[in-house]
């Protein structure tokens, strides 16, 4: 379940385009509601791995997100390609794909480790993330001020598209 929770959170912000530090996932730890992402995650475990993971309150979505970082299991899993830093005087950590968005090999490498990663066959994983992105771009379930509060912009699906090469 763990892995599950984890490599959701990796899909989460592969699938809203956090790439490099200018995209990353922004998260001010003063001002915590972390909800969305959350529900966001919950829905990826559901619809990408069939599992159900507990919605958790912002308090443990907010411990979750905060042990995700260089020394945790996922970052250590995911070398080089997760990358996360904080903002101590802002008290902002910043979590991106340290890649870009149009190199279908490194996309495709990540979606080979997730499959490694949670013991999913990888076929089967690339088909079922194409449908939650196909989903994600056409009706998203967070609202955009949702989106909003974690991601410096609005166009984060224009970024999208070069996941749908590597898929194929």
């Amino acid at each position: 379940m763990r892995k599950i929770q984890e490599a959701s959170y990796l899909l989460f912000l592969l699938s809203n385009a956090a790439f490099g530090e200018e995209m990353s996932l922004q998260i001010n730890e003063r001002d915590v509601n972390l909800s969305p992402i959350s529900r966001s995650m919950c829905l990826i475990a559901n619809e990408v791995f069939k599992v159900e993971i507990p919605f958790t309150a912002d308090l443990g979505t907010y411990h979750f997100l905060k042990r995700q970082t260089r020394s945790s299991v996922l970052f250590k899993s995911f070398e080089p390609y997760i990358r996360s830093n904080y903002n101590r005087k802002e008290h902002i950590r910043y979590v991106f794909l340290n890649v870009t968005y149009n190199n279908l090999s490194e996309l495709g490498t990540i979606l080979r480790r997730v499959a490694i990663y949670t013991g999913r066959d990888y076929a089967e994983l690339k088909y079922q993330y194409e449908k939650f992105l196909v989903k994600h771009l056409i009706r998203n379930e967070l609202q955009a001020h949702e989106q909003l509060i974690f991601f410096n912009r609005v166009n984060y699906r224009d970024f999208l598209m070069p996941q749908f090469e590597c898929c194929q």
